[in-house]
């Protein structure tokens, strides 16, 4: 027990524990939300809302509580549990009462300001709950902030690793009563008046809620299944659509929806499979034995293309293979004669095709034919870990427009090094598909390797058609070999035949197209100022300054690539504007005595941006070589806030940072260390075991964590020393804050300046609060 407190260490620890799993918790749930009802290019707002809520507490603390810190901490620790029960009770309600509407194509910023408004809000109280405990908390026992840093982050590390195991093996609900368990022991910890009367009635509630929770009456969702559905069922064909089952997991909530329009007795109702808001559709065909090749080649154009050019593939590779319907096509068209291997990155979306509801569908038949293969995997790890050469490789569609998502690893089959990883597994006389999805940072990549392995000139050998005016829907057909104008004219008459509204967009034999795609097939990228899409960069658009205007038209607003480039962008500008405003407020409000002194301020605020910069740059570069998203964003985050506790316990222990040379070469040496070290695992490394890749990942990012996670508890203790311990609350704030700008600024910046300039920066904002130290112990102590 300390002399500033009647809370024991057992007490303050324990406690401080509980938060750090029930705050990452909390911002992980979140995120998989907002992907939900907030829509997939708004819910990176849940990092920099989770960061402003504990901004807010610890400025509570600072500004406004007057009172006893232990009697606040016992008052906040009993309310946390009622806090969070109440804000996802009446967060279901209100979503789905006033805004069912859910789809990515209905996301509109300028009209969605208010939803966007009420869901960030809704979490703030609990956040802020958080705040308040931890400030209070660094407070009263700022002589031991190092060893309640690492209880604080080693248990966010733990409730990273199990909301991502629970997601996993579970659905939304059980997280959620997870999380409110966790939260609920807080209460035992804590001695308090009443504690058994408060707990039995806390008990009580959570047992009432479980039977809810697994009745259906909470934590339910409840969308507009004609709205949701409406992109694979089509507008004129919704008579009636509900939805059959959903699930939240890892990577997306997905939901299996059926129409209604045909009689069911029939065996033809429809069915599709909606991922997130929209932003990825499965669709669901019949397996029919008897389905033959002329039902293919008067259909579809992408499956009949290969057999009417002569090629009969009898190795085939379909990349993104949902539920099977491409597989079921070349099947059909092949007569059963070819090897097909269908990888697909969610095991939901199989799921949903095996239900039951979806059984005259015949899907759980078509898996078992002895000549199908249906894998289970992320699609570079198994393009690294078989040698097998392909007559044909069909990347069907992949929602390339929204895959530029931390966590989401799909992105990396757009890049070159996944270009390259095609080639390899392709034969003189093989042919590669992509599927109504952006292709034109994909053909920078073919022409520079068909360059490069000696090729025929790529201008030649690729054909390119799609949806009129659209640069996201669009399909090439690539070969090792130039199209004849015999090809050529089969491919234009087919695509004429099945959908009119096509048009070409290259062909290799006239030379005519697009101006826009033949800049990227012709034009070398020097002239054009191109940007190859690469690993340490995946993302096929950026960030664009000059697009953005404050109110944009509704013309614009409704192109999803602009409306993403506009929300990230305001976003900024936002965070950008707060963090100035409560900048001042730190400085100049309140007590002179309790005013933190501006050079530690910008002691601070640089080092929690730096923070964010290096953790959000080395958790993208790392995916890949992780491979699986759950266990890239478990392993990371896990490793990498547990390796901060630990820099912030050896700090409080043994004062491992000292001054400005400790700082410096301590700092730069670590995170130079983790990007070498990523670069040769994503280089050469990538077919590992996983056990391997798990140790792999602590060997390169411990080190960084260790050493980034001294920070906070060197300034504080020096601040504590030198008498200004009644500033020791806001610092929290302040570097919270700067959280919440670092991550919105690395996460729209990441587009433009890749992995490793981000990382980078982050090292070269830790050196320049070296400098800024210097400044503070000797103008500011």
């Amino acid at each position: 027990m300390d002399s500033k407190t009647k809370l024991t260490k057992m007490e303050i620890f324990a406690s401080i524990f509980l938060i750090g799993v029930a705050c990452l918790m909390l911002e992980l749930i979140q995120t998989r939300m907002l992907s939900f009802f907030l829509g997939s290019i708004s819910n990176f707002l849940a990092i920099p809302i989770a960061l402003f809520g504990l901004a807010l507490g610890s400025l509570y603390c600072h500004f406004f509580h007057r009172g006893d810190r232990d009697k606040l901490i016992r008052i906040v620790s009993v309310l946390v549990y009622p806090v969070l029960l109440i804000t996802f009770i009446s967060f279901f309600f209100v979503a789905d009462t006033f805004f069912s509407a859910i789809h990515v194509g209905l996301s509109k910023p300028s009209q969605d300001v208010g939803r966007t408004i009420v869901y960030s809000l809704y979490f703030l109280p609990a956040y802020m709950l958080f705040g308040i405990l931890l400030s209070s908390y660094f407070s009263v026992a700022s002589h031991m902030i190092g060893r309640l840093y690492f209880y604080d982050l080693v248990g966010a590390g733990m409730g990273c690793l199990i909301t991502s195991l629970l997601f996993t093996y579970s659905d939304l609900p059980p997280v959620i009563t997870t999380l409110l368990l966790i939260t609920m022991m807080l209460i035992f910890v804590i001695q308090i008046q009443y504690k058994a009367i408060i707990m039995s009635v806390a008990l009580v509630s959570f047992i009432i809620l479980q039977a809810f929770t697994y009745t259906g009456v909470v934590f339910k969702e409840h969308p507009d299944s004609d709205i949701i559905a409406a992109t694979l069922f089509g507008r004129s064909r919704r008579t009636g659509v509900t939805e059959v089952t959903a699930k939240w997991n890892h990577l997306t909530r997905v939901g299996l929806y059926r129409n209604h329009a045909n009689d069911l007795k029939t065996d033809k109702a429809d069915f599709v499979i909606v991922q997130d808001d929209g932003m990825s559709n499965v669709g669901l065909i019949k397996y029919d034995p008897d389905m033959g090749p002329d039902y293919v080649k008067e259909h579809r154009i992408h499956h009949a293309l290969p057999h009417l050019l002569g090629k009969n593939p009898k190795s085939i590779l379909v990349m993104f293979a949902g539920s099977g319907k491409d597989m079921i096509f070349l099947d059909a068209i092949s007569q059963g004669d070819a090897v097909i291997t269908g990888v697909e990155l969610n095991d939901a979306v199989r799921e949903m095709a095996l239900h039951p509801a979806a059984f005259s569908m015949n899907i759980r038949h078509f898996f078992k034919k002895p000549n199908i293969n249906y894998v289970i995997r992320e699609g570079r790890d198994f393009l690294n870990n078989t040698q097998e050469k392909y007559d044909l490789i069909l990347v069907a569609t992949n929602g390339a427009v929204h895959a530029s998502r931390i966590g989401h690893t799909r992105k990396y089959l757009d890049t070159y090094e996944a270009v390259e990883s095609y080639l390899d597994h392709m034969h003189k006389d093989s042919m590669i598909i992509f599927v109504n999805q952006p292709i034109e940072r994909k053909m920078e990549a073919f022409r520079q390797l068909f360059e490069e392995r000696g090729l025929p000139e790529f201008n030649k050998c690729v054909y390119a058609f799609g949806s009129r005016g659209s640069v996201t829907l669009q399909s090439a057909v690539i070969q090792l070999k130039p199209f004849t104008e015999r090809e050529t004219e089969i491919i234009h008459d087919q695509r004429r035949k099945i959908i009119k509204k096509w048009e070409t967009v290259y062909n290799p034999v006239t030379g005519k197209g697009s101006d826009r795609f033949k800049d990227f097939i012709n034009v070398p990228p020097e002239q054009r100022g191109s940007m190859m899409v690469v690993d340490n960069q995946p993302f096929i658009h950026q960030v664009h300054l000059d697009e953005f205007s404050l109110f944009p038209e509704d013309r614009d607003i409704l192109n999803l690539e602009y409306a993403s480039n506009w929300i990230k962008i305001f976003t900024c500008l936002m965070f950008v504007i707060v963090s100035l405003v409560v900048i001042l407020v730190i400085r100049f409000a309140g007590a002179k005595e309790k005013r933190l002194p501006m050079w530690w301020l910008a002691y601070f605020f640089v080092s929690g941006i730096s923070y964010m910069g290096v953790e959000i740059g080395l958790m993208g570069k790392t995916e890949l070589f992780v491979g699986n998203p759950l266990y890239a964003i478990a392993i990371i985050l896990a490793f990498f806030l547990t390796a901060n506790g630990l820099g912030a316990w050896l700090q409080d222990k043994y004062q491992v940072m000292r001054g400005i040379k400790t700082l410096i070469f301590t700092t730069a040496l670590t995170i130079i260390w983790a990007v070498i070290c990523v670069e040769i695992f994503n280089n050469y490394l990538l077919s590992v075991p996983m056990i391997v890749k798990v140790l792999l990942v602590a060997v390169a990012v411990l080190p960084s964590g260790t050493a980034l996670g001294m920070y906070y508890p060197f300034g504080v203790a020096t601040l504590a020393k030198n008498g200004k311990e009644d500033c020791v609350a806001v610092t929290y704030g302040a570097a919270t804050l700067s959280s919440v700008l670092g991550s919105a600024l690395a996460m729209t910046l990441l587009p433009n300046f890749g992995f490793n300039t981000i990382i980078i920066a982050g090292a070269i904002g830790y050196i320049s609060v070296a400098f800024v130290y210097l400044a503070a112990r000797k103008f500011a102590l």
